[in-house]
């Protein structure tokens, strides 16, 4: 697959680059088999991205020791410490990939550690490592943004992670939607953080029909898993133990401090409370 260097570098961009990334998720009522979205396609060349049909020829680059064991467990240790006081938006999922309304039913539980900057500004080594890796792994591997210069002499400032999730998984949880890939960035990596659990593979449907499947021996802990964000990408159901990944998103976009995913590059009001009223329903259920 030839490179393509990125079109999209200015700000005066941004409108345009916004409505394209909103158009990923827009009504769906139009899906095929080859297809999640029929404006995807214009979306992504719009966005100066490689469209899923041709990400998925590219391939899925593993680091080896990616990540140290005192590096991991201070991730970790940032990672609860968070969670257990509410100061990171959470989302917590059942075993058919929905939000969960009760804490029986939840075997998927994402914790998105870029909430009000607290990753960049309590792990700033951490994350200048993670955004460093991605891109030179673009730039060894993908080729989607524009290396004219090296990265370091640049000014552009555009170039900023999107999300920076912590996912847990318990026996049932998975990533099984067809045709799922991270719309409207570059690159994601995904770490591993720990070996304790069976199951659980990261897999990647590829364009002759065939499975890339990324098992515990190939992907153990602090091994990064680097890829194109519009390839196809699957978790298997893990079926033991606790599954523990890191997963980020390069994109040209701001710096994201909105408690989820966000799919716009203009300003998000999606507050830190609206997503504690949100989960506030597991608790009515729980009372009845």
């Amino acid at each position: 697959m030839p490179p393509r260097t990125s079109t999209y570098l200015g700000a005066a961009l941004l409108s345009g680059a916004s409505f394209a990334l909103l158009s990923f998720i827009a009504s769906e009522d139009k899906k095929s088999d080859s297809q999640r979205n029929p404006r995807e396609n214009d979306a992504a060349l719009a966005l100066g991205l490689f469209t899923p049909g041709e990400a998925q020829k590219s391939s899925v680059h593993i680091h080896k020791s990616f990540l140290s064991e005192a590096e991991i467990q201070q991730l970790i240790t940032f990672a609860q410490e968070k969670k257990n006081c509410n100061e990171v938006g959470i989302v917590k999922k059942d075993g058919k990939g929905i939000a969960s309304s009760s804490a029986a039913d939840t075997v998927w539980t994402t914790s998105y550690l870029h909430t009000n900057d607290a990753f960049a500004v309590e792990l700033p080594a951490l994350r200048a490592k993670i955004f460093r890796a991605m891109v030179d792994a673009d730039q060894n591997h993908f080729h989607i943004l524009n290396h004219d210069k090296h990265y370091e002499d640049s000014q552009d400032q555009d170039l900023n992670l999107r999300t920076v999730e912590f996912h847990e998984y318990i026996p049932g949880g998975s990533l099984r939607e067809k045709l799922h890939y991270d719309a409207g960035s570059i690159v994601t990596i995904d770490i591993c953080l720990g070996n304790e659990f069976e199951g659980g593979e990261l897999t990647f449907p590829e364009v002759d029909g065939s499975t890339t499947v990324v098992d515990s021996k190939q992907f153990q802990k602090g091994d990064a898993a680097f890829f194109m964000s519009h390839k196809y990408h699957n978790v298997l159901p893990v079926t033991g133990g606790l599954r523990r990944v890191l997963v980020a998103e390069l994109w040209r976009g701001p710096n994201k401090i909105c408690p989820h995913r966000c799919c716009t590059i203009d300003s998000c009001n999606y507050s830190l409370s609206r997503n504690f009223m949100e989960r506030s329903r597991e608790h009515l259920s729980i009372l009845g």
